[in-house]
Parts: C-alpha cells; structure tokens; sequence
C-alpha cells in the first residue's frame, strides 16, 4: 500500500470512528418513561410516558402522557437533532425545545453553551446499566450563576422533559437504554420508584395480581379486557429489558424459567397505551 493511500484509509477510519463518537441518541423512543418531581407546593410527583403517534398537518408527533395532566405532542428530528413541542394545533405552531446540533460559543435564546460533556455534574447522578455515553450540554444564562440549563442527549433536560421550571426535578429516566437514577433527596425517589412510580394512577387493565409470586417457572394473570394487540415487557431493576412478546387474549402465561433470580418489572401494553405493570420476583 502506498503512502497515499495509507494515508486516505487512515482520514477514512478517523471519519468513521468519529461517526460513531457522534451519533444521535434520540429522546422521544416508545416506552421511554421520565418520573418527576415538582417542589413548588411538594414535593408532587408525576410521570411522563411516550404512548404513541399522532399526525397534525403531515407531521408526526409523539403523545406525552402525564398522569393528572394535559397530553403533550411533541416531535423529534433525528438529522436535525432538534425537538419541538406543539404549541397550538389550528393552526399548527411549535416551539424549539431542544438543539442538540449547537456547539460551544453557540446560544439558544438568551443561553450560551459553555461546555459540552459526557458527565452529569449538575445533581449527583447514579448510573445503573444506562450507557451515559452521550452529550451532556451546559448552557449559562445572561442573570446570574443560577440562571443554567443543563441538557442530557436521549433524556431532555435535568429539570425535566417539557417546559421545565425551576421548581421540577427529574427524578429517573429510563428506556431500552437502561435507568439514570437522579438523586434529589435520599429520602424520596429510588430508582425502583423509576420503574413503579404513579402506575397506580395509571389505566390498569390487570386482574388482580400476577400469580405465582415467587415464581421459578411460570408467572400467570388475568386481564379485566380481551386485548387485540397485546405487548408484554419484563424488566429488571434497572430497566434493561429481559423478554417480550405479544399475546391476543384476556389471560396470559409468561415462561420465566431462563431469567435470572432477583426483581422484575412486568408491563402490559395494548398497542402503544400502558394498561397495567407489577411487580414480581423470580427465585
């Protein structure tokens, strides 16, 4: 091989490694599931939930369900990487939340990106099984040392998803990726809560509770519905998804014979809608 082209395979793999280093972790996935809290008469805490699509003016948006809230619409742009929520459907209005294509010396708004990292420092931070291999954006206001935004690439902002203020926290976050657990108080807010927080206020189709539990071999339930399009996800504490499949019908039977021992999170979709979760331990 010659020196010119040792040279061009060298720019080649640089460019593809560095493809790699930079690709877009994006935020709004199915499933993905933010447990907040708001301190400003609290502490309240609340769940926000990607439950779907839906299409205003030939663009599609995501439904951000919020259990004892308005649903949200907002939609994503992977090339872009850029996320906007509705703002008005008639006509259709939307505001730029998120910019993750901005540099440092960049501003959005009146905030000037300072640094641009892959570390969360602003809370302390524990990561369980969640790959934190993305861009952390800090991003200073012109008032005072107070006045910061803090961006997490695949998880929205520290202070929360939508429309964030001062007096919301982000508790947990979690999707196919794993849990980010984020300590606010130690007294309240654990990452199990990430995984069960609220689903109590949630639409729950499940009969009862999943039998037997302990359960070595088999775990069975009962739906108060016959479902159509029925999902079934099982996932352990930290939020890594260990098995699922559909099913048809209002009685399940889930084989757990390959798990490992410990504590697990079984959810119930029907189509994209979440109509039930429990709690179970596998022996």
């Amino acid at each position: 091989m010659h020196i010119k082209e040792i040279f061009l395979f060298l720019i080649f793999v640089g460019t593809v490694f560095d493809s790699f280093a930079q690709e877009y972790r994006p935020t709004l996935v199915k499933g993905a599931q933010w447990n907040q809290v708001n301190y400003f008469e609290g502490p309240i805490p609340y769940t926000l939930r990607i439950e779907g699509d839906t299409i205003f003016e030939n663009r599609t948006y995501k439904i951000v369900r919020e259990v004892f809230g308005d649903d949200a619409y907002m939609r994503e742009d992977n090339l872009e990487k850029k996320i906007y929520i509705l703002k008005n459907t008639n006509p259709v209005e939307e505001e730029l939340l998120y910019d993750y294509s901005l540099e440092v010396g960049d501003y959005f708004g009146e905030h000037r990106v300072d640094s641009i990292k892959n570390e969360l420092s602003v809370f302390d931070a524990t990561v369980l099984d969640f790959n934190l291999d993305t861009r952390v954006f800090y991003l200073s206001g012109p008032f005072s040392s107070n006045d910061y935004i803090t961006w997490i690439e695949g998880i929205g902002s520290a202070y929360g998803l939508k429309e964030p203020t001062f007096e919301d926290f982000l508790i947990c976050h979690f999707d196919s990726s794993g849990v980010l657990g984020v300590s606010i108080e130690p007294s309240f807010g654990t990452v199990e809560n990430c995984m069960v927080l609220n689903t109590n206020t949630l639409l729950d189709l499940i009969e009862g509770d999943i039998y037997p539990n302990p359960s070595a071999s088999n775990l069975n339930l009962s739906l108060k519905e016959y479902i159509v399009k029925g999902s079934l996800f099982i996932s352990d504490i930290t939020g890594k998804t260990s098995k699922e499949f559909t099913f048809l019908g209002d009685e399940v039977q889930v084989d757990i014979q390959d798990l490992k021992s410990g504590v697990y999170i079984l959810q119930i979709f029907d189509s994209d809608k979440l109509i039930g979760s429990r709690k179970f331990i596998k022996i």
